[in-house]
């Protein structure tokens, strides 16, 4: 059709032509086209919302990537951007909202992760940029970490939660910059790539040494802890004292069944011969995510400083060098952390009348005030109710649990290394923290408490008593010394006591402070 036979229409569709032309109403166009993908992408999703923010771009969605790039250009120039962080099949962001989820079951929906990288990756495309100290490639104004919290916070999603991931963008992206104030995508690798590459090398070997060498530091001179043992022969056994054993990494990785099966080898056999002091064994059990979380901090700090080294071969800038020490605080963080909420439960021996059962001890929700490893157990058993392990246990309380006096036919007393053992090799009764040769033998200095039949909580035969060990007979209380050495019973003086000479010498009455609780 001809100029002549459009008329008048002859000049709207010359206009509608010259218009189309232009830059400006190119980029109208497509930013209209653009804002019309992105909530008919939600809309087919059904998470369409009464507002549409920068983190509600579905970048991943291959419409709406077209229909942003179109406006914005830098198509290819990006395009490893998004396969490598955004929507690739092992992308980083993806990576870190399946962790979340798995974390917090009820933000696996929020998409947390992307929500915050697509702001990212929006906001700086306004035109404003400036060039990097190196006059390099120009980096785009970026958003500030205000500005991106305002931007993706709403009322399900606190700003602690989205912090944290915002770290975890930082420290797993591989093209994120950020220069201590401005966060933004650039189509250059930043200082990640490189770690990933020097990750590469470090041997899972090397990984477990430099773990098991920090908690050696760490539990150096405390008393009881025994680290790693490989097989049931690496805890002692007949030490008058409570073992707490730190298993292995590795038997995090076991299932629930393969875990108790293993422990109660630990706790039934020394080697190939059965365990006697089972009740003076506690196990530390490490936890599945702390286990991970320690891994991957340890080998990216062994990749910080391989990188560190060969700092003059990559010829890193000193932008890239203050990542990478950004980058070594971070893991050191993540290390310390996971180190600390590694031992978070202890396994103990438990009475079964059928086979050895296993008493689980969590920390769970419960605050401690001590924050090293061996402390928070230590503090785990002995203060927090009901507790499990005790430093001293009072005579009474040793009748009571072992059943002496029941009745005429038992047993007056027992050996002072019988009472010990009972302590160490039955499940079932209160553990000791190390021997009580120390209140036993103040009970057997003070023969004056009489076991009276009928004291104790039940019908049980006490433990027949040691070789040359005195019985007392019932009814009859022990004669006890006075100051002029004259005995008798029911006297309130004080008793004698031997001499290290070998002679005697004598002590008055017990003063207050010496009376015995």
């Amino acid at each position: 059709m001809t100029t002549a036979q459009l008329g008048p229409w002859s000049q709207i569709v010359s206009l509608n032509h010259a218009v189309a032309s232009l830059p400006d109403f190119l980029r109208t166009r497509g930013a209209l086209r653009f804002l019309a993908v992105c909530p008919h992408t939600l809309k087919q999703a059904n998470t369409v919302g009464p507002l549409l923010g920068p983190g509600d771009i579905v970048i991943e969605n291959d419409d709406v990537a077209q229909a942003f790039f179109t406006v914005v250009g830098q198509r290819e120039p990006f395009k490893a951007v998004l396969e490598r962080d955004f929507r690739g099949l092992n992308a980083r962001i993806g990576r870190i909202d399946e962790r979340l989820g798995r974390k917090h079951p009820e933000l696996s929906g929020v998409r947390l992760a992307m929500r915050i990288a697509t702001a990212i990756l929006a906001y700086p495309f306004g035109g404003l940029t400036r060039r990097d100290e190196q006059g390099g490639e120009p980096i785009a104004t970026g958003v500030t970490e205000t500005e991106l919290l305002s931007a993706v916070v709403s009322p399900e999603l606190d700003d602690i939660t989205a912090r944290a991931e915002l770290n975890e963008l930082r420290t797993q992206c591989l093209f994120l910059h950020f220069d201590g104030a401005h966060y933004a995508f650039k189509t250059t690798p930043n200082v990640t790539q490189l770690l990933e590459d020097q990750a590469v090398h470090v041997r899972p070997r090397e990984i477990e040494e430099a773990i098991e060498t920090d908690l050696v530091a760490r539990l150096t001179g405390r008393r009881g802890a025994i680290i790693w043992p490989r097989a049931s022969q690496g805890i002692p056994d007949r030490e008058p004292r409570f073992l707490l054993a730190y298993l292995p990494l590795d038997f995090a990785g076991l299932s629930d069944s393969n875990q108790e099966q293993r422990a109660k080898e630990y706790f039934t056999q020394y080697g190939d011969a059965p365990r006697r002091y089972r009740n003076g064994l506690g196990l530390a059990i490490p936890g599945r995510e702390p286990v991970d979380t320690l891994r991957r901090a340890t080998r990216y700090l062994k990749a910080i400083a391989l990188l560190r080294g060969r700092r003059q071969e990559f010829n890193l800038t000193s932008a890239q060098l203050a990542q990478l020490n950004q980058r070594e605080t971070a893991e050191k963080t993540a290390f310390e952390a996971a180190m600390r909420e590694l031992y978070a439960s202890v396994w103990l021996p438990a009475f079964s009348e059928t086979d050895l059962a296993i008493e689980k001890v969590g920390l769970g929700g419960r605050p401690l005030q001590a924050t090293t490893v061996h402390e928070r157990l230590s503090e785990l058993l002995t203060v927090v109710s009901p507790p499990r392990l005790f430093a001293s246990l009072r005579p009474g309380k040793i009748v009571e649990l072992l059943r002496l006096g029941a009745g005429d036919s038992e047993n007056r007393a027992v050996g002072v290394d019988q009472v010990i053992a009972a302590f160490y090799e039955v499940p079932g009764l209160p553990c000791l923290e190390s021997d009580v040769r120390d209140p036993a033998g103040d009970c057997r200095r003070r023969a004056g408490a009489r076991l009276r039949p009928g004291r104790s909580s039940g019908p049980r035969r006490g433990l027949p008593a040691a070789r040359g060990e005195r019985r007392l007979s019932p009814g009859h209380p022990p004669r006890r010394a006075d100051q002029h050495g004259r005995t008798g019973r029911g006297h309130r003086a004080g008793r004698r006591v031997p001499h290290r000479a070998g002679g005697h010498r004598e002590r008055g009455p017990t003063s207050p402070s010496r009376a015995h609780t």
